[in-house]
């Protein structure tokens, strides 16, 4: 127990203080060393002051940004320090006013340590890390050169002359000179790195840096104008035009230091913001675009049965990285990912790839949340499913046992009737009773027809026999023979045969009977309310739906409201069973229904 408490004590807490505890240490000593050099030239600059106004206040400025980008970015550490440093180092040359010999040779001997530094900066901005084994020969020949040809300066020039105000016509050593070659050669070939860097970057990442690069522009322009200003020993003015140019330079450098904290917190806000309200994964893609600030970006799902990746529009092969400058995020697992992110290479780089961490999380978390909402609304759809096809088979059981007694017992129980009255009326001796028992004889026919309807009606013995070519087309809507629809010739109406276009093929019993219901329903509804004189039936299977048609050319004004008992039932049918119920009145007159019906 002891070992285990030892354990989670000791480094795992004071790692973090002392992480913290170097980053203000350095800018505490930054600060001070700034105020000390400040102090020697106050007063004593040969400047105008209002250059120095202007120009002191930046190396103050770039010891605060430092502080912040340590304090506020993961990995910024490093970016920090290098920033404190640079503040710092703004100063150095301040201390050649001092009358102290060995601090002004101190601020002689580190007077381009400034400039050192801004080149590492740039090559190492945004992380802190130079990339190549270029960039670290050519910062470590800046490091290593500079200081050894201001010490040979210091050794062989009487007396030493200070930079920026020293009299131009004193003797210089063949060392000042090739100190500003050597610095303009450098600077050259830094420039030409950083300038290869953003010719390799993609747009997204030059939009985010544009404050960076203007400050690029800015300091190429800058240091060359000072290597000229070094091999000409220029006056005291053009001096100090020199360093409000630097001055510029550097300040907007530290600006693009400083909005990568400021662009972090602003990225986790907008990326709140636009996956607020997300419906769909393909309004994922397109708020995770927004958010990311790529609107090329693409979310791709894996397909488990082909091992590819399948995004909105088909197919997405994928290679790591893209030849087009575009790289791929797994969520998930990257050994077996439920999708991918196909994103700006930029984003993966820092402080952006803390962006890119943070969508690929969320991102992981919403398809997680949708997978589990599919698989939900899969095991209800089965349920009911399961639900539906055990009531239809009890309902089709109990239609062919329902039919099945009307045939066998009630219809022969009336047939048996009819024949006692038949009996009944040829030995009876009495016209009058003879005539009544005539009458009650042709309405027990009636009764046996319709006997006969409902229990075709109930189970028609056609569909399950023949299917739903045939069954409708022997169907005949009893319930259209009224007394009050006559043809012309005053006999009673001609019953108009339905034109059926029903494909011959076979589907399963309970949705054949769920289609024969429906247009059952409709052609007797068209007979008896809408008065037509033409019904068609159209139905046709496209992929996994049959589409359903039922056209008539009556007077039209059919609702499916609750009330009317026979649309509402031939909706609620269509529904039960995952389909879709629309009715119409047709332009001329006629109405028209539409039933969707799912047929897997």
């Amino acid at each position: 127990m002891r070992q285990a408490r030892r354990s989670n004590t000791g480094p795992v807490r004071r790692g973090p203080r002392v992480l913290a505890v170097v980053p203000a240490l350095t800018a505490l000593l930054a600060s001070a060393f700034a105020v000390y050099a400040i102090s020697l030239g106050w007063g004593a600059s040969p400047f105008w002051p209002w250059t120095d106004a202007f120009t002191q206040p930046v190396g103050l400025f770039f010891i605060v940004v430092g502080t912040v980008v340590a304090a506020n970015q993961a990995d910024g550490q490093r970016m920090g320090l290098l920033l404190m440093a640079m503040g710092a180092a703004s100063y150095a040359w301040d201390l050649q006013f001092s009358h102290n010999p060995v601090v002004f040779k101190l601020g002689f001997a580190f007077f381009h340590l400034n400039g050192v530094i801004l080149a590492h900066l740039l090559l190492a901005f945004p992380t802190g890390h130079l990339h190549s084994r270029t960039e670290r020969f050519l910062i470590g020949t800046l490091y290593v050169t500079t200081p050894v040809i201001q010490g040979l300066r210091i050794l062989s020039e009487h007396p030493l002359q200070p930079q920026l105000w020293g009299d131009p016509e004193a003797h210089y050593s063949i060392w000042a000179p090739v100190g500003s070659v050597v610095e303009i050669i450098l600077t050259v070939a830094v420039l030409v790195v950083v300038l290869t860097r953003w010719r390799a970057e993609s747009p997204a990442a030059r939009r985010a840096r544009g404050v960076y690069w203007s400050s690029v522009a800015a300091i190429g322009v800058v240091a060359a104008a000072g290597g000229v200003i070094a091999l000409l020993r220029a006056p005291v003015k053009a001096q100090g035009a020199f360093l409000l140019g630097y001055a510029f330079a550097m300040a907007l450098l530290g600006v693009a230091a400083l909005l990568g904290p400021v662009r972090s917190l602003r990225a986790h806000r907008q990326m709140t913001v636009a996956l607020a309200g997300m419906q769909s994964t393909r309004d994922l893609q397109a708020r995770l675009a927004l958010a990311l600030d790529d609107p090329n970006l693409v979310l791709a799902y894996r397909n488990p049965d082909t091992g590819g990746y399948e995004g909105v529009h088909g197919d997405l092969p994928l290679t790591q990285p893209h030849g087009d400058g575009r790289v791929v995020a797994y969520i998930g697992d990257r050994e077996s990912p439920v999708a991918v992110l196909v994103h700006d290479r930029f984003l993966a780089e820092y402080p952006q790839n803390e962006r890119l961490t943070a969508a690929v999380t969320v991102a992981e978390l919403v398809i997680g949340l949708q997978t589990a909402d599919r698989a939900h609304q899969r095991e209800v759809k089965e349920l009911q499913a399961a639900r539906l096809a055990a009531v239809e088979a009890v309902e089709l059981d109990t239609r062919r046992a329902f039919r099945m007694d009307l045939h066998d017992r009630v219809q022969h129980l009336v047939t048996y009737t009819q024949a006692q009255v038949g009996e009944a009326q040829r030995s009876c001796a009495d016209p009058e009773t003879s005539r009544r028992l005539d009458d009650i004889k042709r309405r027990l026919q009636t009764v046996a027809a319709a006997l006969r309807d409902v229990a075709d009606g109930m189970f028609p013995p056609d569909l399950e026999a023949e299917g739903l070519n045939v069954a409708l087309m022997s169907f005949e809507p009893s319930s259209a023979v009224t007394p009050d629809r006559h043809d012309p010739t005053g006999n009673h109406e001609i019953i108009p045969t339905p034109e059926i276009d029903v494909p011959e093929e076979r589907w399963p019993l309970p949705l054949e009977f769920a289609i024969y219901n429906i247009a059952t329903e409709a052609i007797g509804n068209a007979h008896k309310h809408a008065k037509a004189a033409r019904i068609r039936v159209y139905m046709r299977q496209i992929d996994r739906h049959l589409f359903l048609e039922i056209s008539d050319d009556g007077v039209g004004g059919a609702k499916a409201k609750v009330g009317h008992s026979g649309l509402h039932h031939m909706r609620a049918r269509a529904e039960a069973r995952g389909g879709t119920f629309d009715i119409a009145d047709r332009s001329g007159g006629g109405t028209t229904i539409k039933v969707v019906l799912p047929c897997e």
